[in-house]
């Protein structure tokens, strides 16, 4: 199950590939990785509009989580 979310207080988008509890973890600046024991299972990036190049900034979207 895949989801994916939008933070707009944060300008956060989160993608999150399974439903399952896990560890998350700084992989770079505002960049945070969650993890399970069998690898990744979602991404979390923090002013997402200052740390992508414009030409691939992600849209806001609505999505439950």
């Amino acid at each position: 199950m895949n989801k994916r979310a939008y933070y707009d207080r944060a300008d956060a988008p989160y993608l999150l590939k399974e439903d399952q509890a896990g560890d998350a973890i700084e992989a770079g600046e505002d960049i945070f990785v969650k993890l399970d024991e069998k690898g990744v299972v979602g991404v979390e990036i923090w002013r997402a509009s200052d740390l992508l190049e414009p030409t691939t900034a992600l849209k806001p979207t609505t999505a439950k989580i």
